[in-house]
């Protein structure tokens, strides 16, 4: 009776052993999937604010009467499209954060909104611009608002993205 118990419980060992065991190397191997999903999202993010940013900087000289649309037009030309030359960044983005990091989501809808918004001073300016009036300076200041506000926002959310990278830096995988 007594080796029988032996051989039940030295089975039974074996078997949680390897449950446990298997059940940590999952976890182990999630939260290195999760790292890895974190600093994509981070990269995308950086990369297609670092090419937003650039594309409006251009605009200020439209809106100052410095430049026209036509030589605006050239110059990013000159530096490649920026639609051209996306890759996906921000829709890299937002699926990451609609599968990975919903937490997320409100953060990086902010963001396009306010990406949005400058969209939208700019169309403004632009019909204004198409029926004569060339005089940009009213929405140079609402502009320059809107990009500060853009700005600070991205560093919210670059911010929020990298406290979900430290805490999957400290997860414990039990």
């Amino acid at each position: 009776m007594s080796i029988l118990v032996s051989i039940i419980t030295i089975a039974a060992s074996g078997v949680l052993a390897s449950v446990v065991a298997h059940r940590l190397n999952a976890t182990k191997e999630h939260v290195f999937f999760m790292r890895r999903k974190v600093e994509e999202l981070y990269l995308a993010l950086e990369r297609y604010d670092r090419r937003l940013s650039a594309h409006f900087v251009g605009y200020y000289g439209v809106l100052k009467n410095e430049i026209t649309y036509n030589d605006l037009l050239d110059l990013q030309n000159s530096r490649g499209k920026f639609n051209n030359d996306l890759d996906h960044s921000i829709e890299t983005s937002i699926m990451l954060v609609s599968v990975y990091f919903p937490e997320l989501k409100q953060r990086l809808n902010s963001y396009i909104d306010a990406r949005d918004a400058i969209h939208e001073i700019l169309a403004d300016h632009k019909r204004a611009y198409k029926r004569g009036d060339i005089d940009g300076t009213r929405w140079v200041e609402p502009f320059h608002e809107s990009l500060l506000n853009l700005d600070h926002i991205a560093a919210e959310l670059k911010e929020a993205i990298l406290s979900e990278a430290v805490a999957l830096k400290s997860a414990k995988y039990l």
